[in-house]
């Protein structure tokens, strides 16, 4: 990637986040796995992306672009290995702990999803200006919701956009 590296290695959200929740080795396997993308070695690439699902859930909003993109250049192999190999590293790390005991699996996503919002994201602050309870059951779910509604918009828009466009992967995970 040349000096491109650098708008990562040196970008706001690194720095903020690089040691904080597991983050830095999240981003370094998405990293690998747009470096690997780029170098067209697909298989890598979802090996990675999916590698860094398990650390942290964030890398998966760049499969369907990435997929978009790989078919957009008309090469479907590609996309088909990106995807493949990331799922194989999903089942592979999460599969054995699922199976072993699946509530203690599950018990990370049952948690987060029943976390209150914090001074850590914009949530209090919206539901504040809006006279919505900051606290509770309601208040979590309705982050969630509204939170999921966003990402799944976003993450389709970026996707037509990588296959209308051929952006670059960079510019995608960027995005």
């Amino acid at each position: 990637c040349g000096s491109r590296t650098w708008r990562w290695a040196l970008g706001t959200p690194v720095l903020l986040f690089a040691f904080q929740n597991w983050d830095v080795f999240a981003i370094a396997a998405m990293l690998a796995g747009l470096l690997a993308f780029e170098r067209r070695r697909d298989a890598l690439a979802g090996g990675f992306l999916g590698l860094g699902v398990v650390i942290k859930l964030f890398p998966l909003v760049l499969l369907p672009p990435l997929l978009a993109l790989r078919i957009a250049q008309r090469d479907r192999r590609g996309a088909w290995r990106l995807g493949a190999s990331t799922a194989i590293v999903l089942v592979a790390c999460n599969g054995p702990l699922a199976l072993a005991n699946l509530r203690g699996w599950w018990w990370p996503i049952a948690f987060q999803g029943r976390r209150h919002a914090t001074w850590g994201s914009i949530w209090p602050y919206v539901y504040r200006a809006l006279g919505i309870a900051t606290a509770g059951p309601g208040a979590a779910q309705l982050a969630n919701v509204v939170s999921l509604v966003a990402l799944t918009l976003g993450v389709g828009w970026l996707t037509v956009r990588a296959f209308q466009r051929r952006l670059e992967a960079v510019a995608l995970a960027g995005a």
